[in-house]
């Protein structure tokens, strides 16, 4: 309902849809390589869309990224770096080693 997806609602509540998308928003802002630099499509299972993008100048803060999102209702295997996770649908950042492994819906932006 309404009530219940209106930003007044979701206001304050860290686990909401704005609250995620304010977050992308944020990562977005504060790093130049998720704005510019060079794109690759990655090979990844079916369902899934991988790229990595890649910024030459380190002082830019990371200069490779990749997203992996699965839009199955199925785990994919050897869908994403292992690497540290900067933002995902499913789990808060974490340090290097993150599963491959994608969960249904799942999305992710890691440093590899």
């Amino acid at each position: 309902s309404a009530a219940t997806v209106s930003v007044e609602a979701q206001r304050g509540d860290d686990g909401s849809m704005l609250a995620h998308y304010r977050r992308l928003l944020e990562l977005r802002r504060s790093l130049p390589v998720l704005r510019s630099g060079d794109f690759e499509l990655l090979d990844a299972p079916e369902g899934v869309l991988r790229y990595r993008r890649h910024l030459p100048d380190p002082a830019a803060g990371p200069h490779t990224i990749e997203v992996a999102i699965n839009f199955t209702a199925s785990v994919a295997r050897d869908a994403v770096s292992p690497g540290e996770q900067l933002a995902g649908t499913h789990h808060a950042g974490g340090p290097r080693g993150i599963s491959d492994t994608l969960l249904p819906d799942e999305a992710r932006v890691v440093v590899p």
